[in-house]
């Protein structure tokens, strides 16, 4: 697929907000800046995963898998020796959809 032909994707995730409180702001014009995003995209309500944390959910939206399949089941691991290290998202044990879409070129 040529450049001048590719399509963007953008999704913009506000973290902890329910949609009600989107919507409702919206409507009273308090978010200005969102308007062409909600004007020509989609607002869709997302189920959380479980755990509801941030650290799993956001691998999950890009990736499409739980928590325990991306490899980001919570924030923190505990390791061996009784310590808590933090837990990073590695594409490389399941690769965000962006470039599953990129491969169909």
């Amino acid at each position: 697929m040529s450049e001048a032909k590719r399509k963007k994707l953008y999704i913009v995730g506000i973290d902890s907000a329910p949609l009600w409180i989107i919507k409702n702001y919206y409507k009273k014009r308090r978010f200005g800046g969102f308007e062409h995003l909600i004007k020509d995209g989609t607002l869709m309500d997302l189920e959380s995963t479980i755990p509801p944390m941030t650290g799993p959910s956001w691998p999950s939206i890009y990736t499409g898998y739980r928590p325990g399949d991306h490899g980001v089941p919570e924030f923190f691991k505990l390791e061996s020796s009784y310590t808590k290290t933090l837990v990073y998202y590695d594409p490389k044990i399941k690769e965000p959809f962006w470039e599953k879409l990129e491969e169909g070129d």
